[in-house]
């Protein structure tokens, strides 16, 4: 496209931007042709079905030390309620059009950072590398709050980019960044990156005092929005985050080589997470001299400076975080918020060498980039027709015949207890309690029939789902078995077989079957 010709909007080229968010949005779609479901999917869509019952912020899945519908305690509220919004659709469209409409605002935020003279060129570098940055596509694929996540903090870095520099600038990027830490709190690691680019345009400008100011305003923004909440954790559970995480004994090196490997390897796939991480370099080397009063020698780079600065403070936290309590593995779920930053720092470096080197004619760099994309694509795409996942209806699929039995034999006055429930929960009426996941305890011996005798009377039937009898005293309980179930290769090892607790002394109708002595 020519620059010279093209009606620009807001200094860089309106079709190309606009095809540009198409482009990108219409290659997401095909991640998201199936939706996956994980503990986590269904945790929030618990929480989801909750705020439209009526229940708050409190999903339908029940924790092993209370009956009660369990309150959102280890993840933040915005993406459940985002979902709730739009369960009118149905679950599985409903996270298909939300993870959508945060890739078209992510793809959007980051052409609005192009650099000044890099126009269209920008543009469409940009969209190749959201497309190839893989954990972006990983995220998209299933029930995750990550999408919503990634572009709230792309909205925030394009305020800071572009913004005029001004306390009401601020206090949006800050209230931006509360609203990204409200779906992850992961997204708390990119204050540490914004703060210090402050530190950095206070030195260059000689006058700290306004950048002070404007600090202020970007932290209040922040705990404006994020205050409320972390207030109602301190209440419920006496830390700002929730509960506390298990601690993790890994060291600093091991952590740091396990995200080496993951943003190296198969997150990222190697190359394109070498040049990422060499792009960052060479647009922070600059920055780093800036700290001394030196400048910039790319004046057209210098605007993404917070982007470089962003990632990097991202990286470290997770670090730091991995070293200290029970996380997640550093994979792409993890990974997919530095994207925010290493996408376009990437792009512009790429753009600015290549126009220096002038070794690649433009029409080379496109056909470079549709080949690329389209081979990156036809992985997922492939994946997708020879085996498609079609979200919920899939889970179903997988775990039948129990979510047919319990929908027959189940009443909302039941309660159902065993190992890996959560997965039979989106298709049950009755209280599921979620045995082990996450975090909350486990149904043993010693604690299954405590928990029966303090909640049991809230609940007319007790069904247990495993291959083994429930591990009840057969002095207070008697397990009858009431059903057996077919069930595939895998899941046969985790329910074969549904018995019915029954308190002794207590009368229940089960099928005529004799009682089964408890181990």
């Amino acid at each position: 496209m020519d620059d010279s010709v093209a009606r620009e909007r807001g200094g860089f080229p309106a079709r190309a931007f606009w095809l540009g968010v198409f482009g990108v949005t219409a290659a997401f779609s095909l991640f998201c042709l199936g939706v996956e479901y994980t503990p986590d999917s269904l945790h929030y869509l618990s929480v989801a079905r909750g705020l439209l019952s009526g229940s708050g912020l409190s999903g339908t899945l029940l924790a092993v030390d209370t009956a009660m519908p369990r309150p959102l305690d280890l993840w933040p509220p915005l993406f459940p309620m985002a979902w709730a919004a739009l369960l009118w659709l149905g679950p599985d469209a409903a996270v298909v059009t939300l993870h959508l409409l945060c890739f078209a605002v992510l793809a959007a935020a980051l052409f609005s950072m192009a650099p000044d003279g890099q126009g269209a060129r920008y543009i469409w570098t940009c969209a190749v590398l959201i497309v190839l940055y893989r954990p972006f596509g990983h995220v998209a694929a299933a029930a995750w709050s990550e999408p919503l996540c990634v572009a709230l903090l792309a909205l925030a870095l394009a305020r800071e980019v572009r913004g005029a520099d001004s306390a009401g600038r601020s206090f949006l990027v800050g209230a931006l960044l509360g609203l990204a830490v409200l779906t992850r709190y992961a997204a708390l690691f990119v204050l540490p990156g914004l703060l210090l680019w402050r530190f950095v345009r206070a030195r260059e400008a000689g006058g700290p005092r306004r950048h002070v100011v404007h600090a202020l305003a970007l932290g209040a923004g922040l705990g404006l929005v994020v205050a409320p909440w972390f207030v109602r954790n301190v209440v419920l559970f006496g830390r700002a985050m929730g509960p506390p995480r298990a601690p993790r004994g890994a060291g600093l090196l091991s952590s740091l080589l396990s995200g080496v490997e993951t943003l190296l390897g198969e997150a990222s796939f190697g190359a394109f997470g070498v040049l990422c991480v060499a792009a960052t370099v060479w647009l922070l080397m600059p920055t780093l001299r800036g700290v001394r009063g030196e400048r910039s020698p790319d004046a057209s780079l210098e605007r993404l400076r917070p982007a470089a600065l962003m990632a990097v403070s991202y990286v470290a936290g997770l670090f730091w975080t991995a070293t200290r309590t029970q996380m997640d593995t550093l994979d792409g779920r993890l990974l997919a918020p530095l994207g925010v930053g290493l996408v376009p720092v990437t792009a512009a470096v790429l753009v600015s060498l290549v126009e220096r080197s002038r070794l690649m004619s433009p029409q080379v760099l496109i056909i470079t980039g549709v080949v690329v994309v389209a081979g990156h694509l036809w992985a997922p795409l492939h994946a997708r027709v020879r085996q498609p996942r079609l979200g919920l209806q899939h889970l179903r699929e997988r775990v039948a015949p129990l979510p047919a039995w319990v929908e027959a034999h189940v009443t909302e006055r039941d309660l159902l207890l065993g190992p890996q429930l959560w997965w039979v929960h989106p298709f049950s009426r009755a209280p599921v309690v979620a045995d082990g996941y996450p975090e909350r305890g486990f149904l043993t011996r010693q604690t299954l029939g405590a928990y029966l005798l303090r909640h049991g009377a809230a609940y007319e039937r007790f069904f247990w789902f495993d291959t083994r009898p429930p591990p009840v005293d057969a002095a207070v309980f008697e397990a009858v078995e009431v059903a057996r179930l077919e069930t595939n290769a895998y899941w046969s090892t985790v329910w074969s077989t549904v018995w019915e607790i029954r308190p002794v002394g207590r009368a229940s109708p089960v099928d005529g079957r004799e009682a089964v002595p408890a181990p």
